[in-house]
């Protein structure tokens, strides 16, 4: 008889924090990141041509992205491979982590959208890294670039270790 008092009260003292998270962790939402409305440098971005089939490369620091896509107004159909620079396919033997994702532009170069198009692990960076993706557009998309953050390493998955990542965005 003398446990139930102690398991009252341990009940009581997680209700309790339970009502005060309900409280207080909506207002911790406007803390999280987000890159909603956030702008890409103009030398990032690519504008979106609308109709045929279009074709090109996009050079960042660690990669390039070769990319192919259909763009109609209300959805992209995007496909292509990442090949990694010579800084990394040439010191590193693996991708242990790899993230890549699609930033959906307005015509200001504002993020109206991001889409994950790439997450592989573990891989030769000196292997091209496909990616394909058909994605629905919100409205006022008239751009996109890409964004990316990864792991490499030297010597297998305990070796020496870089990350990389590229994020052309300011606030």
């Amino acid at each position: 008889m003398s446990r139930i008092p102690g398991m009252r009260q341990a009940v009581m003292k997680n209700v309790l924090l339970l009502v005060v998270a309900a409280v207080f962790l909506p207002a911790c939402q406007s803390l999280m990141l987000t890159y909603q409305g956030a702008t890409v440098h103009p030398g990032d971005r690519i504008p979106l041509v609308a109709g045929a089939l279009q074709a090109g490369g996009y050079l960042a620091p660690d990669l390039t992205v070769y990319y192919q896509y259909v763009w109609n107004q209300s959805e992209l159909d995007i496909s292509g491979v990442v090949v990694f620079a010579g800084s990394i396919s040439n010191n590193f033997t693996l991708i242990k982590t790899f993230h890549m994702s699609l930033v959906l532009l307005e015509a200001q170069g504002r993020i109206v959208k991001m889409q994950l198009l790439q997450t592989a692990s573990p891989g030769d960076p000196s292997d091209p890294t496909p990616f394909s993706e058909r994605i629905a557009l919100p409205p006022g998309v008239s751009g996109m670039t890409f964004v990316y953050s990864g792991d490499a390493r030297e010597g297998g998955q305990d070796g020496v270790a870089t990350t990389f990542w590229h994020y052309p965005i300011t606030k």
